[in-house]
């Protein structure tokens, strides 16, 4: 992984007495993508999500998501679970900042071209 890596990251938990968790992540880097994931180990089907594109469709008590887009600018960004009834819902999130190749100065020294 390139140095830097994770961009940021963080953890959420309801307390077990609500049906909603809103976790806030504070990118560092511009550009970032956020990752989620939310074990529901009360089997609870999530009801509804915010700010998370899901990746996992196997079952609905168990979220593998991400921001389905970078995060542009730099800063706080929420992504949110909603059970059916009351549950533990944790969340554990992470940003990844872009790679840029060190010397690159666009896409054609990336690619080697015109590297005499």
């Amino acid at each position: 992984m390139p140095t830097g890596q994770p961009d940021a990251g963080t953890t959420g938990y309801n307390g077990g007495n609500n049906t909603t968790l809103a976790t806030t992540i504070t990118t560092i880097a511009d550009n970032t993508w956020v990752v989620g994931f939310s074990p529901n180990f009360e089997s609870i089907a999530s009801s509804s999500t915010t700010n998370i594109t899901s990746r996992d469709a196997s079952n609905n008590w168990i979220i593998v998501g991400d921001s389905n887009a970078v995060i542009h600018p730099a800063g706080n960004y929420i992504m949110t679970e909603n059970t059916s009834s009351t549950a533990d819902i944790y969340w554990n999130m992470l940003s990844l900042a872009p790679f840029i190749a060190s010397g690159a100065k666009g896409y054609k020294s990336l690619l080697g071209v015109g590297q005499g």
